[in-house]
């Protein structure tokens, strides 16, 4: 069952790969920075659900579906989501520390990194948050203006990959 519903969310994500842009972001429900960051996903997908399709991804080997249903619940999270359980998406992507955003649209990534910058080092957090990075992206994305800044760092936890996935 839990693989009938995989195909079918990759196939949805997929056929809306040509209407939208699709926002992945790579979570793990045991990482801090991850928990820390629900909140500002959660705002994000609220403002933006019309224009964007956003998937959270949960790729690490050890995470199961009521662990995920558990952390929505917990932090209030309605975005879709799937298991990553293969590790293909965050292999395909070269995931390497979660939580990291990939904002796509049909046929090429359009940014790649952090959220914001609110830790400055993995477990180090900001008094203030100063850069709103992903925020930045889908407002340009939305008013069809120049992206800027393609990349930046994400600053999290680490992804471990299955021996010979990565």
């Amino acid at each position: 069952m839990k693989r009938i519903k995989l195909i079918l969310i990759l196939f949805f994500v997929t056929l809306n790969l040509y209407s939208k842009d699709s926002v992945y972001v790579f979570m793990a429900t045991d990482c801090p920075v991850c928990t820390f960051q629900t909140k500002a996903i959660n705002e994000l997908y609220n403002q933006n659900k019309q224009n964007f399709d956003f998937v959270l991804v949960f790729p690490n080997i050890d995470t199961s579906e009521e662990s995920i249903l558990e952390f929505n619940k917990n932090f209030k999270i309605s975005i879709p989501y799937i298991i990553d359980s293969t590790q293909n998406l965050a292999k395909n992507f070269k995931i390497t520390t979660i939580p990291e955003v990939i904002v796509r649209n049909s046929n090429k990534t359009i940014y790649r990194g952090r959220i914001d910058n609110s830790f400055f080092a993995p477990g180090r957090k900001r008094t203030i948050t100063t850069e709103f990075d992903l925020k930045n992206v889908l407002n340009d994305l939305t008013l069809n203006k120049q992206i800027i800044n393609k990349e930046t760092t994400p600053i999290g936890c680490v992804l471990t990959y299955k021996k010979g996935k990565k």
